[in-house]
């Protein structure tokens, strides 16, 4: 029920994830995918439990998510170097 309050409020779980010792990192492609696999993993529960709008809202912020690890992996691979012609 606490997740169901928190979506309903707008809250939105931060994009960094707590290293040992208290540093915070921005995730990666990874740790945006597997986000991303939690919120579809909720969002079946819903709707299974007849809250389609819940589910709705969960499908839509994994594929936010998603689109942000594919942005990600995109920027992390390197461009291939042109030979000189």
């Amino acid at each position: 029920m606490l997740a169901i309050r928190l979506l309903n409020s707008g809250w939105s779980p931060p994009m960094q994830s707590k290293k040992p010792g208290g540093e915070h990192r921005m995730l990666n492609a990874d740790g945006l995918r597997s986000r991303a696999i939690r919120y579809l993993a909720m969002a079946f529960k819903a709707r299974e439990n007849g809250d389609a709008d819940f589910a709705t809202r969960l499908t839509e912020r994994a594929t936010e998510l998603l689109e942000e690890a594919a942005t990600s992996a995109n920027r992390s691979t390197p461009k291939p170097e042109t030979s000189p012609a």
